[in-house]
């Protein structure tokens, strides 16, 4: 991509990579979207994260020096490698490389900005405290089959927490994610191209 640099009133040519975007939506609240951020950002040295929320004080407190706001914005690019984007709003203005949607196992409500979003997602994450993969499946087959809305969950791919390292390879290798997606051993380690 190019871009254009105003400085001392000549323009500069430069050439900007754009970092990868990973987006992290959610059905609703508390179902395990930031600490899916926070595994991510564990596994993915370099890369920063914001949080987009329409409902400020929820997330950083009603102290204003509580917040985490992200200072991203400068005259150079800060994030040289990715950024992950948290929020479901985000999806509605802007293509991400990858989407996640976060939904509890067993299902719960499902906001409207989390319908549009998951149109865009190309996995659905499934959080859950206590359930292994197998029952945290089963327990979202069985939400969906009891759900008086028409949602498409088809292309989707299904993962929990088990399935990590399965994310991980998507990010590092930059895969076109609509197609199926190998899962490696519960202890391979991805390794960046």
């Amino acid at each position: 991509m190019k871009a254009w640099r105003l400085k001392e009133s000549v323009i500069f040519e430069m050439t900007v990579r754009r970092p990868r975007v990973v987006a992290v939506s959610g059905f609703s609240s508390n179902v395990g979207k930031t600490t899916l951020v926070c595994e991510l950002l564990r596994a993915l040295p370099g890369w920063e994260a914001i949080k987009l929320t329409r409902g400020h004080y929820r997330s950083c407190g009603r102290d204003p020096a509580g917040c985490c706001v992200s200072d991203l914005i400068r005259d150079e690019p800060v994030v040289r490698s990715g950024v992950i984007v948290e929020g479901n709003s985000f999806l509605e203005y802007v293509k991400a490389d990858l989407a996640i949607m976060c939904a509890r196992s067993e299902g719960g409500k499902i906001k409207p900005s989390a319908r549009k979003a998951l149109a865009k997602s190309d996995f659905l994450y499934l959080s859950t405290l206590s359930a292994t993969a197998v029952t945290a499946k089963k327990q979202f087959d069985q939400f969906r089959a009891d759900l008086k809305l028409d949602l498409d969950f088809g292309g989707l791919q299904i993962i929990t927490r088990e399935d990590f390292p399965v994310l991980l390879s998507t990010i590092y290798r930059g895969a076109n994610v609509a197609q199926p997606v190998t899962p490696f051993p519960p202890l391979a380690i991805a390794a960046r191209d």
